[in-house]
């Protein structure tokens, strides 16, 4: 299958319809994309805006759920789980489950259709979308183990809702916390993003700081950025220009980038994870706004 393609009589994970609003307690979050008119994008740093190619058959799919004129933002999850914004005073809906064949889309991006990432093997490798914080996919935290169990949550990740304080999952992840635990082993709590093709990816900064000593941890992890970024730049030109910008939106002196950690089939035998459905906060999560990001 090329094209994307919505099962409307697909249910979601916690049990939706397609047409109805999201549940109390799930949030709206996952891949962001956005429709107006008759194009399909992903919207960018610097209003930098790329339109899909092939996907007008899927616009008209989500109008037949929403309505005609329907046009705004939607969120995939890993799963296919798609949501649909509309407007600020109002719950997202869920429209279907979205089976995103094995096609490229969006120029300038490689995303992962065909299961390719990262582009410069090994992981962690500089991620080949865009590395804007709303437009990446849902976000977790893995959370340090001592911390953790102190909560009584060792096994799960979760969402910082205030300062100690967070929403946690009602599924365990013990795998994903231990590959990224043993992978970057220089932090206790780290943030992941979870893409709609089911790529883990990582935000990391090159710059540790303990007390008087600087840690260059893109060397330390042995990651090659120079060269993998030559190869972004070759087959993902798009992703390299998301990638300087945010860069320079940062600042040069200890950059943060996204790195693909591999993907949840084989990290967390392809489970997604789970709201806690006893806490209605998750559904206040709004990947559009920047406390969820």
């Amino acid at each position: 299958m090329m094209a994307w393609d919505l099962d409307t009589d697909a249910t979601s994970m916690y049990g939706e319809h397609s047409g109805s609003e999201a549940k109390p307690w799930v949030g709206y979050e996952g891949s962001r994309f956005s429709i107006k008119g008759d194009n399909l994008s992903i919207k960018d740093y610097e209003r930098q805006k790329t339109e899909s190619h092939g996907l007008g058959s899927y616009i008209q799919q989500i109008r037949k759920v929403l309505g005609v004129g329907w046009g705004g933002g939607l969120r995939i999850r890993a799963n296919g789980d798609t949501y649909c914004a509309r407007g600020s005073k109002k719950r997202h809906v869920y429209v279907g489950k979205t089976s995103l064949g094995t096609e490229e889309h969006f120029p300038g991006y490689v995303l992962g259709a065909k299961r390719n990432l990262p582009i410069s093997p090994p992981a962690p490798s500089l991620f080949s979308g865009p590395n804007n914080r709303f437009q990446v996919g849902e976000r977790w935290t893995v959370p340090g183990n001592r911390w953790a169990d102190g909560e009584g949550r060792l096994g799960k990740i979760g969402k910082k809702f205030k300062k100690g304080d967070w929403m946690w999952t009602e599924s365990p992840h013990n795998d994903l916390i231990e590959w990224m635990h043993s992978t970057f082993h220089y932090k206790e709590f780290l943030p992941v993003y979870i893409t709609c093709y089911g790529y883990i990816v990582h935000p990391l900064s090159r710059i540790l700081r303990v007390g008087m000593h600087k840690f260059d941890l893109w060397e330390r992890y042995g990651i090659d950025v120079p060269a993998q970024f030559e190869e972004i730049a070759r087959q993902a030109p798009s992703a390299a220009h998301s990638m300087r910008t945010r860069i320079n939106n940062i600042g040069l002196e200890n950059p943060n980038i996204y790195f693909v950690c591999g993907h949840i089939d084989d990290i967390m035998g392809g489970r997604l994870p789970h709201s806690d459905k006893t806490d209605e906060r998750f559904g206040l999560v709004n990947q559009d706004k920047s406390k969820w990001n």
